[in-house]
Protein backbone atom coordinates (compact mmCIF):
# COMPACT_ATOMS: atom_id res chain seq x y z
CA UNK A 1 0.00 0.00 0.00
CA UNK A 2 1.91 2.89 -1.05
CA UNK A 3 -0.88 5.35 -0.88
CA UNK A 4 -3.78 4.98 0.62
CA UNK A 5 -7.34 4.30 -0.60
CA UNK A 6 -10.01 2.20 -1.22
CA UNK A 7 -10.94 0.91 2.98
CA UNK A 8 -12.35 3.21 5.18
CA UNK A 9 -10.09 5.53 6.92
CA UNK A 10 -7.46 5.40 4.30
CA UNK A 11 -6.20 8.60 1.87
CA UNK A 12 -5.60 7.69 -1.42
CA UNK A 13 -3.74 11.18 -2.32
CA UNK A 14 -0.69 10.78 -0.04
CA UNK A 15 2.00 8.62 0.42
CA UNK A 16 1.65 5.59 3.57
CA UNK A 17 5.16 4.53 3.20
CA UNK A 18 8.28 5.58 3.65
CA UNK A 19 10.84 4.90 0.68
CA UNK A 20 13.40 3.06 3.30
CA UNK A 21 10.01 0.88 3.90
CA UNK A 22 8.88 0.07 0.97
CA UNK A 23 12.32 -0.77 0.02
CA UNK A 24 12.31 -3.87 2.44
CA UNK A 25 9.00 -4.92 1.71
CA UNK A 26 10.28 -4.91 -2.26
CA UNK A 27 13.79 -6.25 -1.05
CA UNK A 28 11.98 -9.35 0.70
CA UNK A 29 9.68 -10.07 -1.67
CA UNK A 30 12.82 -10.17 -4.15
CA UNK A 31 14.98 -12.53 -2.21
CA UNK A 32 12.32 -15.07 -2.60
CA UNK A 33 11.68 -14.93 -5.84
CA UNK A 34 8.66 -12.91 -6.11
CA UNK A 35 7.29 -9.66 -7.54
CA UNK A 36 6.61 -6.60 -5.48
CA UNK A 37 3.39 -4.78 -6.12
CA UNK A 38 2.09 -1.43 -5.34
CA UNK A 39 -0.97 -0.27 -4.67
CA UNK A 40 -0.52 3.74 -5.78
CA UNK A 41 -3.03 6.38 -6.79
CA UNK A 42 -1.02 9.10 -6.14
CA UNK A 43 1.98 10.77 -7.85
CA UNK A 44 4.03 11.09 -5.10
CA UNK A 45 3.50 7.42 -3.76
CA UNK A 46 4.34 6.16 -7.56
CA UNK A 47 7.88 8.03 -7.40
CA UNK A 48 8.09 6.44 -4.07
CA UNK A 49 7.98 2.62 -4.99
CA UNK A 50 9.89 3.52 -8.33
CA UNK A 51 12.66 4.51 -5.70
CA UNK A 52 11.96 1.09 -4.11
CA UNK A 53 12.05 -0.63 -7.38
CA UNK A 54 9.09 -2.31 -7.27
CA UNK A 55 7.91 -4.70 -10.19
CA UNK A 56 4.22 -3.98 -10.98
CA UNK A 57 1.95 -0.54 -9.83
CA UNK A 58 -1.32 -0.87 -9.42
CA UNK A 59 -4.08 2.00 -10.35
CA UNK A 60 -1.32 5.12 -11.24
CA UNK A 61 -4.17 7.45 -11.63
CA UNK A 62 -1.39 10.50 -11.01
CA UNK A 63 -3.29 12.48 -7.80
CA UNK A 64 -1.55 15.07 -6.21
CA UNK A 65 -2.28 16.09 -2.43
CA UNK A 66 -5.53 17.53 -3.22
CA UNK A 67 -6.91 15.39 -5.06
CA UNK A 68 -6.28 16.68 -8.49
CA UNK A 69 -5.01 14.75 -11.73
CA UNK A 70 -1.86 15.79 -12.99
CA UNK A 71 0.14 14.14 -15.14
CA UNK A 72 3.79 14.27 -14.40
CA UNK A 73 5.54 12.95 -17.59
CA UNK A 74 8.94 12.83 -15.81
CA UNK A 75 7.58 10.12 -13.44
CA UNK A 76 5.51 8.70 -16.58
CA UNK A 77 9.31 8.32 -18.34
CA UNK A 78 10.86 7.12 -15.59
CA UNK A 79 8.04 4.05 -15.36
CA UNK A 80 8.89 3.30 -18.88
CA UNK A 81 12.28 3.49 -18.70
CA UNK A 82 12.26 1.06 -15.47
CA UNK A 83 9.85 -1.79 -16.99
CA UNK A 84 7.49 -1.11 -14.98
CA UNK A 85 4.15 -3.01 -15.08
CA UNK A 86 1.01 -0.27 -14.26
CA UNK A 87 -2.14 -2.50 -14.04
CA UNK A 88 -4.53 0.96 -14.13
CA UNK A 89 -7.85 -0.92 -13.16
CA UNK A 90 -9.89 0.68 -15.10
CA UNK A 91 -13.60 0.16 -15.19
CA UNK A 92 -13.42 -0.18 -11.37
CA UNK A 93 -14.19 3.25 -11.65
CA UNK A 94 -16.05 3.65 -15.02
CA UNK A 95 -18.70 1.42 -13.53
CA UNK A 96 -19.91 3.91 -11.13
CA UNK A 97 -20.48 6.31 -14.42
CA UNK A 98 -22.02 3.49 -16.50
CA UNK A 99 -24.84 2.73 -13.94
CA UNK A 100 -25.78 6.17 -12.71
CA UNK A 101 -26.30 6.97 -16.76
CA UNK A 102 -28.33 3.37 -16.86
CA UNK A 103 -30.47 4.94 -13.65
CA UNK A 104 -30.96 8.18 -15.43
CA UNK A 105 -32.47 6.68 -18.97
CA UNK A 106 -34.28 4.51 -16.56
CA UNK A 107 -35.64 6.40 -14.17
CA UNK A 108 -33.86 10.15 -14.07
CA UNK A 109 -31.42 11.40 -11.32
CA UNK A 110 -32.23 13.32 -8.24
CA UNK A 111 -29.90 16.57 -8.06
CA UNK A 112 -27.93 14.18 -5.68
CA UNK A 113 -26.93 12.18 -8.12
CA UNK A 114 -26.96 14.46 -10.56
CA UNK A 115 -24.09 16.05 -9.05
CA UNK A 116 -22.35 12.59 -8.75
CA UNK A 117 -22.36 11.44 -11.95
CA UNK A 118 -21.16 14.94 -13.07
CA UNK A 119 -18.02 14.36 -10.46
CA UNK A 120 -17.73 10.48 -11.38
CA UNK A 121 -17.62 11.17 -15.23
CA UNK A 122 -14.93 14.20 -14.89
CA UNK A 123 -12.92 12.13 -12.43
CA UNK A 124 -12.72 9.10 -14.67
CA UNK A 125 -12.47 10.72 -17.82
CA UNK A 126 -8.96 12.37 -16.61
CA UNK A 127 -8.00 8.64 -15.49
CA UNK A 128 -8.46 7.34 -18.71
CA UNK A 129 -6.46 10.26 -20.24
CA UNK A 130 -3.77 9.76 -17.87
CA UNK A 131 -3.41 5.83 -18.54
CA UNK A 132 -3.58 6.78 -22.26
CA UNK A 133 -1.02 8.97 -21.57
CA UNK A 134 0.60 6.42 -20.22
CA UNK A 135 0.01 3.92 -23.24
CA UNK A 136 1.84 6.61 -25.37
CA UNK A 137 5.14 6.80 -23.39
CA UNK A 138 5.72 3.13 -23.99
CA UNK A 139 4.86 1.73 -20.35
CA UNK A 140 3.58 -2.03 -20.91
CA UNK A 141 -0.29 -2.30 -18.80
CA UNK A 142 -1.23 -4.92 -17.63
CA UNK A 143 -5.14 -6.43 -16.98
CA UNK A 144 -6.60 -6.87 -13.74
CA UNK A 145 -10.01 -5.80 -12.54
CA UNK A 146 -9.78 -4.90 -9.37
CA UNK A 147 -13.12 -6.52 -8.74
CA UNK A 148 -14.23 -7.30 -5.31
CA UNK A 149 -14.22 -3.99 -4.67
CA UNK A 150 -17.16 -1.14 -5.35
CA UNK A 151 -19.65 -2.27 -8.19
CA UNK A 152 -17.38 -4.13 -10.55
CA UNK A 153 -18.54 -7.68 -10.68
CA UNK A 154 -16.64 -11.12 -10.83
CA UNK A 155 -16.01 -12.20 -13.78
CA UNK A 156 -16.33 -9.88 -16.30
CA UNK A 157 -12.19 -8.83 -17.20
CA UNK A 158 -13.38 -8.09 -21.10
CA UNK A 159 -14.87 -4.68 -20.19
CA UNK A 160 -11.58 -3.67 -18.97
CA UNK A 161 -9.97 -4.59 -22.08
CA UNK A 162 -12.52 -2.63 -24.14
CA UNK A 163 -11.06 0.47 -21.69
CA UNK A 164 -7.91 -0.34 -22.51
CA UNK A 165 -8.63 -0.37 -26.02
CA UNK A 166 -10.48 2.96 -25.50
CA UNK A 167 -7.12 5.05 -24.28
CA UNK A 168 -5.26 3.57 -27.11
CA UNK A 169 -4.03 -0.11 -26.91
CA UNK A 170 -4.36 -2.18 -29.64
CA UNK A 171 -6.94 -4.90 -29.48
CA UNK A 172 -3.49 -7.41 -29.62
CA UNK A 173 -1.78 -5.76 -26.98
CA UNK A 174 -4.93 -6.00 -24.85
CA UNK A 175 -5.14 -9.68 -25.00
CA UNK A 176 -1.12 -9.74 -24.30
CA UNK A 177 -1.81 -7.58 -21.42
CA UNK A 178 -4.88 -10.13 -19.89
CA UNK A 179 -2.42 -13.33 -20.90
CA UNK A 180 1.51 -13.60 -21.17
CA UNK A 181 1.92 -9.79 -19.86
CA UNK A 182 -0.26 -10.42 -16.67
CA UNK A 183 1.58 -13.81 -15.89
CA UNK A 184 5.28 -12.05 -16.51
CA UNK A 185 3.80 -9.36 -13.86
CA UNK A 186 2.57 -12.00 -11.20
CA UNK A 187 5.90 -13.96 -12.03
CA UNK A 188 4.13 -17.09 -13.41
CA UNK A 189 5.15 -16.84 -17.11
CA UNK A 190 7.40 -19.78 -17.02
CA UNK A 191 3.71 -21.59 -16.17
CA UNK A 192 0.76 -19.75 -17.81
CA UNK A 193 0.52 -16.78 -20.35
CA UNK A 194 1.09 -18.19 -23.19
CA UNK A 195 0.45 -21.21 -26.18
CA UNK A 196 4.11 -22.91 -25.24
CA UNK A 197 5.44 -25.83 -25.29
CA UNK A 198 5.85 -26.83 -21.57
CA UNK A 199 2.99 -24.40 -20.01
CA UNK A 200 -0.11 -25.53 -18.56
CA UNK A 201 -2.49 -26.26 -21.47
CA UNK A 202 -5.17 -22.89 -20.94
CA UNK A 203 -7.05 -22.15 -23.69
CA UNK A 204 -9.79 -19.69 -24.65
CA UNK A 205 -11.43 -20.26 -27.88
CA UNK A 206 -13.96 -17.67 -29.29
CA UNK A 207 -16.10 -16.76 -32.13
CA UNK A 208 -13.96 -13.96 -34.23
CA UNK A 209 -11.08 -12.24 -33.88
CA UNK A 210 -9.83 -10.38 -30.47
CA UNK A 211 -6.90 -9.19 -31.91
CA UNK A 212 -8.94 -7.02 -34.18
CA UNK A 213 -11.80 -6.26 -31.64
CA UNK A 214 -11.61 -6.93 -28.19
CA UNK A 215 -15.19 -7.31 -27.74
CA UNK A 216 -15.31 -11.21 -29.33
CA UNK A 217 -13.70 -12.62 -26.12
CA UNK A 218 -17.46 -12.48 -25.14
CA UNK A 219 -18.08 -15.04 -27.43
CA UNK A 220 -16.81 -18.22 -26.16
CA UNK A 221 -16.60 -21.34 -27.55
CA UNK A 222 -14.66 -23.54 -25.86
CA UNK A 223 -12.98 -23.08 -22.50
CA UNK A 224 -10.04 -25.50 -21.93
CA UNK A 225 -8.33 -25.52 -18.50
CA UNK A 226 -4.52 -27.81 -17.98
CA UNK A 227 -5.99 -29.55 -20.87
CA UNK A 228 -9.33 -30.67 -19.84
CA UNK A 229 -12.73 -29.29 -21.94
CA UNK A 230 -14.45 -27.04 -19.17
CA UNK A 231 -18.28 -27.81 -18.81
CA UNK A 232 -19.75 -24.75 -18.36
CA UNK A 233 -22.92 -26.54 -16.53
CA UNK A 234 -20.83 -27.80 -13.72
CA UNK A 235 -17.73 -29.92 -14.90
CA UNK A 236 -15.23 -31.24 -16.87
CA UNK A 237 -13.77 -33.76 -19.41
CA UNK A 238 -10.54 -34.63 -20.88
CA UNK A 239 -9.29 -33.44 -24.43
CA UNK A 240 -8.99 -36.09 -26.52
CA UNK A 241 -5.97 -35.05 -29.31
CA UNK A 242 -5.71 -36.64 -31.87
Amino acid sequence: MATGGGTAGTYPYRPSLRVEELSAAADEAHANGKKAIAHASATEGIRRALDARFDVIFHSHFYDADGTLSFQHDVARRIADAGVKVNPTLYVNGVYVDLLEQKAEREGLDAQEQSLLAARAKRYAGQMENVGKLVERGVMLVAGSDAGWGRYPFGDLVTELQEMVRVGMSASDAVAAATSQAADALGVGNLVGSLTSGKKADLLIVEGDPTQDIAALREIDTIILGGQIVDRQGGSRQLALN
